[in-house]
């Protein structure tokens, strides 16, 4: 009975950390088995730490998070490997299947200490195995030993490489322009003389990183907690301001323009609009999704008459539209009725990356005051 309990729970634990590692490294759909759930575990308990240390440093408590998450993936996957086959090697005690050094008896002690040396392959001989299949045993931990190292490598690579697709995005938006606090500083060596120049090279590269992240995202879930010591490079703070450059062409333009139209930004819409549903659907969907997006054309039409309009939908609106038409060096003489489709269009844009937003700046950055620069910008 003792025997079989042994070998079944080290068994059990041996197989459950290479299904954990082969899931997470090398399974492009799977995440892993108890890393989900360790992750958000983690964040927890950063969170509740960060909300006790002074304001100042709170953004650096939960900076730590992406690290420490990593370090307890890697130490997850060895210390199941290690128990669970020190398990086996306990039993294999009691079958005389080991020949012990001086001055170490058959303890679980004993055991531990043996899968954790040949584990890391730094074994000093004073253990060695004398029956089959023990000797197998051994050489299959020190080989696998050898494969999470290796895996692990790959796994430090891959995180981090969808991290700087992310910072990539952000930092040439932000060194395209002399101030992030206005589109259309970003946007202007774009129009020269109200022409669009190279502005689809642009776009197309801001596609590729955003894809890049997207599926990096889908890849290694961990780069959603990653949270910089430096505010704009955070996740919110990004997708604020590309969400404020995609609405901007894209619907503070009349919808003929070319700018407007132009292949690569409707890609980035459908990037920005699948990146943000995943996230609400793998992290925890916004409150406010399901609010009423428009007014109606009547309400609409007597706002605009005003000389400030009262519903701030539309007060944003008519600014971004205002912005671009100068930018384009086009005048507005938008019919009512096509200004309208773009508004609603717009809104329908705005809104749910209002709401992703605010629940991604709360979730990770604990208050909406941490995001950089104005966030009432894009936030209706």
């Amino acid at each position: 009975m003792r025997s079989a309990l042994l070998v079944g729970v080290g068994s059990s634990l041996i197989v459950i950390g290479l299904v954990d590692v082969f899931s997470a490294v090398l399974h492009y759909d799977h995440r892993g088995v108890i890393l989900p759930r360790l992750y958000q575990a983690l964040w927890a308990a950063l969170r509740a730490v960060a909300r006790r240390v002074p304001e100042r440093r709170r953004n650096y408590v939960r900076s730590l998070g992406l690290p420490l998450m990593i370090l307890a993936s890697v130490v997850q996957w060895l210390a199941l490997e290690v128990v669970g086959y020190g398990l086996l090697y306990y039993d294999g005690f009691s079958r005389q299947a080991f020949l012990l050094g001086d001055g170490l008896a058959p303890t679980l002690r004993t055991a531990m200490y043996t899968s954790g040396m040949t584990l890391s392959t730094l074994g000093f001989g004073d253990v060695t195995p004398v029956r089959f299949p023990y000797d197998v045993l051994a050489v299959s931990e020190s080989l696998i030993g050898f494969a999470i190292l290796t895996l692990t490598i790959s796994y430090l690579i891959g995180v981090y490489g969808v991290l700087q697709a992310l910072n990539t995005v952000i930092a040439s938006l932000h060194h395209q322009g002399d101030s992030t606090d206005q589109v259309s500083s970003i946007l202007a060596p774009h129009f020269p003389g109200g022409q669009p120049r190279e502005l689809s090279t642009r776009l197309h590269d801001l596609h590729q990183g955003l894809l890049t992240y997207h599926e990096g995202l889908h890849r290694y879930p961990v780069v959603y907690y990653f949270v910089s010591e430096r505010p704009f490079e955070s996740m919110p703070s990004a997708f604020l301001l590309l969400g404020e450059v995609i609405g901007s062409l894209r619907f503070g333009l009349p919808a003929s323009h070319a700018a407007a139209c132009d292949p690569w930004l409707l890609a980035l819409v459908n990037d920005y609009g699948e990146i943000r549903s995943y996230v609400d659907q793998r992290f925890g969907s916004p409150a406010d999704a399901d609010r009423p997006l428009t007014l109606s054309a009547a309400d609409f039409a007597h706002d605009l008459a005003r000389v400030e309009p009262v519903d701030p939908g539309v007060t944003r609106f008519l600014f971004v539209s205002e912005s671009m038409h100068r930018l384009a060096g086009i005048p507005r003489s938008d019919p009512p009725a096509e200004l309208y489709e773009r508004y609603r269009d717009w809104l329908a844009f705005v809104r749910p990356a209002t709401a992703f937003v605010r629940r991604a700046t709360v979730e990770l950055a604990g208050d909406l005051g941490t995001l950089d620069g104005d966030h009432d910008r894009l936030l209706l």
